[in-house]
């Protein structure tokens, strides 16, 4: 079960983001095709790899897919006036590096979190699975709250927004100290797993 849990977290891990690394495309460039199923076909495909290379539990090879998987449709997929494939390829892998410093920063948080409050979860798989879910939760509140504005010139937020967002980022925190309370006490992993998906789907939806 407990493998199971970490197949959900690393699948939601690659949803989320391939679709902020297609989110960036659409934003920055014009689309090569006019048949959207085109983009849907290879967003799924880029998730179905990269959650495969996942599994390997390699930081290297994860890094090497993205780098790879999202230049090529960079690349194929999408356009832009100047014609500079090759520049366009580099901006989204500095776009990328982008995504992983802040879930890099999401690990550390959740990390020393549950170190202070004393609920590590002594199994690595759970552990793990919680680190995922939480550095994509990070991620998506700086994506929107912050990242966007800065080559989306019309992407425009009211105060109300930003406060809901922090809201909601802050609601997500407890609910995973309840997981992990959870966690250490045993608890259904199936259920843990659900619970970790809804959050954060929850905030990418919001």
């Amino acid at each position: 079960m407990e493998n199971l849990v970490y197949l959900f977290s690393c699948f939601l891990s690659c949803v989320i983001v391939a679709g902020l690394m297609f989110q960036f495309m659409g934003d920055r460039y014009e689309k090569a095709f006019v048949n959207p199923w085109v983009y849907r076909i290879a967003a799924a495909a880029s998730v179905v790899i990269v959650t495969l290379v996942n599994l390997k539990h390699s930081t290297w090879w994860n890094m090497a897919a993205n780098f790879l998987v999202f230049g090529i449709a960079s690349f194929i997929f999408y356009e832009d006036k100047s014609g500079r494939r090759y520049w366009r390829v580099l901006e989204l892998e500095c776009f990328f590096m982008m995504v992983a410093l802040f879930e890099g920063i999401g690990v550390f948080g959740i990390d020393l979190l549950m170190d202070k409050l004393s609920l590590m979860p002594g199994d690595m798989v759970i552990r793990n699975s919680i680190e995922v879910a939480f550095s994509k939760l990070v991620l998506i509140f700086f994506y929107y709250a912050l990242m966007r504005r800065l080559w989306k010139k019309d992407y425009r937020q009211s105060r109300t927004q930003v406060i809901l967002y922090l809201v909601m980022f802050l609601y997500s925190i407890v609910n995973f100290i309840i997981l992990a309370t959870a966690v250490t006490r045993k608890a259904d992993y199936f259920l843990l797993c659900a619970n970790l998906c809804c959050i954060v789907f929850a905030k990418n939806l919001m």
